[in-house]
């Protein structure tokens, strides 16, 4: 049960953080985003302590949540507030007009794989995780989310192995000690 609870709360502080979003240019089709991004995530590998790992993620997290376009922003609003509310065919519907209408959003496919997996529909989810993971290979939130996935259908080695390459991206992401806690450890002869 906490683990379910940590993951409501990674997708509530996700849920909070685009809220507070003010607008901004939008990055997803700016040239910079890759710069910009690249430059975060060297930042974030060089982290020196908790706190300054999560200022430089809420930065990444808002470069994630530009996707370039007005109305996709605002049907993922509509989706966030949705999802917090509890209404889940309505957080469903508006993410699935969101990865029809943007099909290279990785972020669009993260919120949809976070309410599938709110949702229970695992195997949906993990192919949404797939799929960010293709057009964002450093989606640190899509390795947890795919870290839970295992952990409910028992797969434990191949949940550490996600949680692992998280934390190789995101040394201090929060919610990996529960993740691996859950998961037990491997003995040291054994391979991930």
């Amino acid at each position: 049960m906490g683990l379910i609870r940590t993951m409501f709360l990674v997708a509530g502080l996700g849920v909070l953080a685009a809220l507070t979003i003010l607008p901004t240019t939008a990055l997803a089709d700016n040239p910079q985003t890759s710069a910009l991004l690249n430059n975060l995530f060297a930042e974030l590998k060089k982290a020196k302590s908790p706190r300054s790992a999560v200022e430089i993620e809420q930065r990444i997290w808002r470069a994630w949540y530009q996707s370039g376009n007005a109305e996709i922003d605002r049907l993922m609003s509509r989706a966030r507030i949705a999802l917090a509310e509890r209404n889940m065919k309505e957080a469903l519907e508006l993410a699935d007009q969101v990865v029809k209408r943007a099909p290279d959003y990785s972020e669009g496919w993260n919120f949809r794989a976070t309410a599938l997996f709110i949702d229970n529909q695992l195997d949906a989810s993990m192919a949404d995780v797939v799929k960010v993971l293709s057009l964002e290979p450093r989606h640190f939130g899509a390795l947890s989310g795919s870290a839970l996935i295992f952990l409910r259908r028992g797969k434990k080695r191949s949940a550490l192995k996600a949680i692992k390459h998280a934390l190789d991206i995101h040394p201090y992401l929060r919610g990996a000690a529960a993740i691996i806690s859950q998961a037990g450890s491997l003995k040291e002869d054994e391979p991930i």
